[in-house]
Order: C-alpha cells, then sequence, then structure tokens
C-alpha cells in the first residue's frame, strides 16, 4: 500500500471518527444507555480517560529513565597553559 492511500485511509477514517463522536455526543437518542450511564457521557467519558491514562503513562516513562539512567562521567578538566 503506498504512501498516498495510507495518507488517504487516514483522512477517510479521521472524518467518520469526527461524524461518529459528534452524533454520539451532541445527537445520539437520550434512552441509549451503556451501564446505566447516556452515551453522551461517555463520548466525553473515555477520551478524558485515555488522555489521563497517556500523561501519566508518559510520566512513568520519563520518572523511569531518570531512575535507571547512569550519571556521566566528570569532565576531564583542561590544562591551563
Amino acid at each position: 500500500m503506498s504512501e498516498r492511500s495510507i495518507g488517504f485511509l487516514l483522512c477517510l477514517l479521521s472524518v467518520i471518527i469526527i461524524v461518529v463522536y459528534t452524533w454520539m455526543l451532541f445527537l445520539s437518542p437520550t434512552n441509549w444507555e451503556i451501564m446505566g450511564k447516556q452515551l453522551s457521557w461517555w463520548a466525553l467519558a473515555v477520551p478524558v480517560y485515555i488522555i489521563v491514562l497517556v500523561f501519566w503513562t508518559v510520566l512513568i516513562w520519563i520518572g523511569w529513565a531518570m531512575a535507571t539512567t547512569k550519571a556521566p562521567p566528570p569532565a576531564i578538566p583542561e590544562k591551563g597553559g
């Protein structure tokens, strides 16, 4: 598959997701529920949860990298001359 067709697929998928998400958030019937919550509630809750999860995962990764990386060796002082 060429880069051009992958780009077209990404654009098409993005438009479909935007339309479905907008429908879920603003236009979905109020009697549609999942586990006792309206569909529009889930349309907000799931992306917020994912954003928070990604944020804290990145912080864990940064903290782990800082904790496990050895300090660089001391610099060799230049001799005056």
